[in-house]
């Protein structure tokens, strides 16, 4: 295998922000582990509610730009970028726009958020398509640990159907959530319904960067090819604010979907 320059477009790489590293040190740690799984590019997207006053913002950036300069100093061959996990709320098309780092490096059409983790939201077909609508690309964090998609897989076609693309973690394809959600997890990939892998890091050890890890273990029940996309080139498509494809959902099925006739209207790439 040639060596790969991995993009991780979901950790959680700020200290005494959430719930990631405790400290300036374990983020060093963090920082070296990810060099060791070749990973090249880091987007640091700590956790955001609907609302982010300005002393959130404030004290997000002063560390981004602490561990940036670190980075500087160090020399270390590594790329750090601001972004966030954004937890889903019924304006999230909006906030998109009003904070900053809620689009991965501040100025791209790609949002990562997550739905909430135990209940299923009736409307959140609706959620992707408004943010559709604003020409926003949404990626969705770890559906496969959602119970909505552990209680009804069909829901991850429907989310893909409407324009969001599914970013799976690492440690749920290595089976540290457990072997439901890891076999969720392999049977997306199997159907294709994987467009991005993460590491989702949040600490030095255990749930931390493995992107290197998790490709080599894709390897055994995957074609390269596809591995490829959903490992390094959709990653790089993000960095340079480029389409992923396939994003828009088949248009061939269900032709009467008023949803399916806006994307034809809106002509949605």
């Amino acid at each position: 295998m040639k060596s790969k320059s991995f993009i991780d477009i979901h950790n959680h790489i700020i200290y005494g922000f959430d719930d990631g590293p405790s400290t300036m040190d374990v983020v060093k740690k963090m920082l070296d582990m990810a060099i060791k799984q070749e990973t090249a590019v880091i987007y640091a997207t700590s956790h955001f509610q609907e609302f982010a006053n300005d002393s959130l913002l404030n004290d997000y950036y002063a560390k981004l730009k602490e561990a940036q300069q670190y980075i500087k100093d160090q020399g270390l061959p590594l790329q750090l970028l601001p972004g966030a996990e954004v937890f889903y709320h019924t304006a999230i098309e909006e906030s998109a726009f009003s904070y900053r780092n809620y689009r991965l490096n501040e100025t791209s059409r790609y949002i990562l958020f997550e739905f909430p983790m135990f209940h299923t939201i009736n409307n959140y077909l609706d959620a992707i398509f408004k943010m559709r609508l604003k020409k926003l690309r949404p990626v969705v964090a770890h559906p496969e640990r959602y119970q909505m998609v552990l209680k009804d897989y069909s829901s991850v076609v429907k989310m893909v159907n409407v324009g969001a693309l599914m970013q799976v973690n690492c440690g749920s394809l290595l089976g540290h959530f457990g072997s439901t959600v890891q076999e969720i997890s392999k049977k997306m990939l199997q159907d294709r319904l994987v467009h991005l892998i993460a590491s989702d890091a949040h600490r030095e050890e255990g749930r931390t960067f493995k992107m290197l890890e998790t490709y080599e273990l894709c390897r055994t029940f995957m074609d390269e090819k596809y591995l490829e996309e959903i490992f390094v080139l959709n990653q790089q498509k993000i960095l340079h604010d480029e389409d992923i494809e396939p994003l828009v959902p088949d248009l061939q099925q269900d032709e009467k979907s008023f949803k399916r006739k806006i994307f034809k209207i809106f002509n949605f790439k």
